[in-house]
């Protein structure tokens, strides 16, 4: 049997688009593009217990239990929980993040 899956980009937020690359039965991974200045408030998904992200291009600001970190091109970061509360691009340029969940 065969299978064939369409994949489609979508706005998570203003400025922010994410692109599944593979869903799968145990993982997932997919882009997150950021333009200048966009941010997301809480997680990217609901229900997850484990989370991969590589920044690709860029620099990013990530919020946790009130801390935060910035990241930048070939960062890396795992998420087993508290999930970030808030992301934001704070450069002038887009960033690509990696996301493996």
């Amino acid at each position: 049997m065969s299978s064939f899956l369409i994949f489609k980009s979508k706005s998570i937020a203003k400025s922010v688009w994410f692109h599944d690359i593979l869903r799968a039965e145990r993982f997932s991974v997919g882009i997150a593009v950021f333009q200048p200045d966009a941010a997301v408030k809480g997680h990217f998904f609901n229900g997850r217990t484990t989370e991969f992200i590589h920044i690709l291009k860029g620099a990013m600001s990530v919020t946790i239990d009130g801390i935060a970190e910035d990241l930048s091109a070939d960062d890396s970061a795992y998420f087993s929980g508290p999930y970030p509360s808030r992301w934001r691009n704070e450069g002038g340029d887009v960033t690509e993040l990696l996301v493996v969940w």
